[in-house]
Order: C-alpha cells, then sequence, then structure tokens
C-alpha cells in the first residue's frame, strides 16, 4: 500500500522532517492516545465475578442477565454485546486482568 500523495500529507511529512530528520518517516501507531469511552476495569471485574457467582450458584449467566444485575444492584448500564465481549475476552486470556486466573468453560457464556 502506497502512503497518500495528498498536499496536506506532503506538507505534515516535511514538518515532520524539519522537526525529527530521518525518523519522521518511520511507521507511526494508528492507535488512540486515549479511549474517553473505555469500560473502566473495576466493571470489567464485576461483570467476570458476577458471571463467576451467578454460575457458581447454578443460575442464569447469561449476557443480557448479568446487564439486568448490574442495572439493578450496581447501578452500571452496559450492553448484553459489551458484556458478552468482556466475558469473552476473560476467557481468551485467562485472566480478569488484575493476576487472578478465571477458568471459564466455552460453553458457559451462553447456558
Amino acid at each position: 500500500m502506497s502512503p497518500p500523495s495528498t498536499a496536506s500529507w506532503r506538507y505534515e511529512l516535511l514538518a515532520r522532517y524539519r522537526a525529527e530528520g530521518e525518523a519522521a518517516f518511520e511507521p507511526r501507531s494508528r492507535r488512540p492516545k486515549a479511549s474517553p469511552s473505555a469500560i473502566p476495569a473495576a466493571t470489567v471485574e464485576l461483570i467476570i465475578r458476577l458471571r463467576e457467582e451467578l454460575s457458581e450458584a447454578g443460575l442464569d449467566a447469561r449476557p443480557d442477565t448479568i446487564c439486568w444485575h448490574l442495572t439493578q444492584h450496581h447501578d452500571v448500564r452496559l450492553s448484553p454485546a459489551t458484556v458478552a465481549w468482556f466475558a469473552k475476552e476473560a476467557g481468551r486470556r485467562g485472566s480478569t486482568g488484575l493476576g487472578q486466573t478465571v477458568h471459564l468453560a466455552a460453553n458457559a457464556f451462553f447456558t
């Protein structure tokens, strides 16, 4: 893939070259510097904890049920898709993010 060839891109590269020299031509990350809408780590931990508690009690631990508990008992509003994504990621990584290992069954997300 070739770089863009618009005039504004050329001026941006020229400004970078003047400021940084040859380093201006190194590839740069396109990742955002901040994610203001990111879910707090404490909420992710809560999702995982609720899922574990509900599963251990033999109750429905699907994303819509976890959303209900989050809304009713913790005043946290998330979509079931968001809850499912974080539960799936925790299972894939095997960790809650704070060093605690979580063993999740692959079919337990929607049982």
